[in-house]
């Protein structure tokens, strides 16, 4: 983390190669970080009468909580942020209820 920014990679080991020189950069060099996440889901079905049930739902989406960070700026030598992360891959912890009445 430089000033508050976080980066992917350093940017400052790459150079600009001459016009017509191929560089000795490899395939796949610039990776973006793996996503972790934990979804859950728990459902109770009940029946009310003999014709009549009522379904209660939960579901929890990223319930670590964990941030999974986005790919870094790959334009290397346009901008001024490059390698810098702005940006998250998903959303944070969400949880839903529902309910669900058949007859």
């Amino acid at each position: 983390m430089v000033n508050g920014a976080t980066y992917g990679f350093d940017p400052t080991a790459f150079q600009l190669q001459p016009a017509g020189v191929f560089g000795t950069l490899g395939r796949n060099t610039l990776t973006a970080f793996g996503v972790r996440e934990l979804d859950m889901g728990v459902s109770k079905k009940t029946r009310v009468t003999e014709n009549s049930s009522l379904l209660i739902r939960a579901e929890g989406f990223n319930l670590t909580n964990h941030t999974n960070l986005g790919f870094p700026s790959a334009d290397l030598f346009g901008a001024a942020n490059a390698g810098e992360i702005t940006s998250t891959a998903t959303f944070a912890r969400q949880i839903q209820l529902s309910a669900k009445f058949s007859f």
